[in-house]
Order: structure tokens, then C-alpha cells, then sequence
């Protein structure tokens, strides 16, 4: 497919749903040829907002855990750096 892609929702019904591997799923964005970021979910990254633009490739991690504590995550160098919030932060500050 070339072009632009319009979805009308005309009802309370998921207007795109994308079936991936049971390894991923995702969303690529692509302005004048270059990758430019990345939308979805794998199995090691959970869901999860790739910046392909930058070299460090830094992203936000959604669920790779399911934990309160270290569920949000920035994904940085190969290392996952917890995401301080509501919930968490009291523990970090001790």
C-alpha cells in the first residue's frame, strides 16, 4: 500500500487491530525515508515508544514487569532505569 491511510470509526469498535508474532507487534513512523520511531509491544520490552532517530535508541517501557515498582521503565544503553512515580518513589527515597 502506498499513500494515505484513513480509518473513520463510526462505532465504539477498535478501528485497527495488528496481529503480530508472539515475539512483537508494532508501529513503524518514517519521515522522508529515515525510521524515525517505533509503537508496540515485545515480549522483553513489554509496550513500549522507541525513539529510532536518536543513536542511543532511548525508550519508554510499559509492563515488561508486573510490578508496581519496576513496571515503567527507561530503556537506555541496554540498561533499564526504573521510572520514578506516585507509587514508587517513597521506596527509591529511603
Amino acid at each position: 500500500m502506498t499513500g494515505a491511510l484513513t480509518i473513520n470509526q463510526t462505532s465504539s469498535v477498535t478501528p485497527l487491530t495488528l496481529h503480530g508474532t508472539d515475539v512483537s507487534s508494532y508501529i513503524q513512523f518514517i519521515n522522508s525515508g529515515t525510521q524515525t520511531a517505533e509503537v508496540g509491544y515485545t515480549n522483553s520490552l513489554g509496550a513500549y515508544l522507541y525513539n529510532d532517530k536518536l543513536s542511543t535508541h532511548p525508550c519508554i517501557s510499559l509492563g515488561r514487569v508486573d510490578s508496581l515498582d519496576e513496571g515503567a521503565t527507561f530503556y537506555y544503553g541496554g540498561t533499564h532505569y526504573k521510572l520514578l512515580h506516585k507509587g514508587n518513589y517513597a521506596n527509591e527515597l529511603d
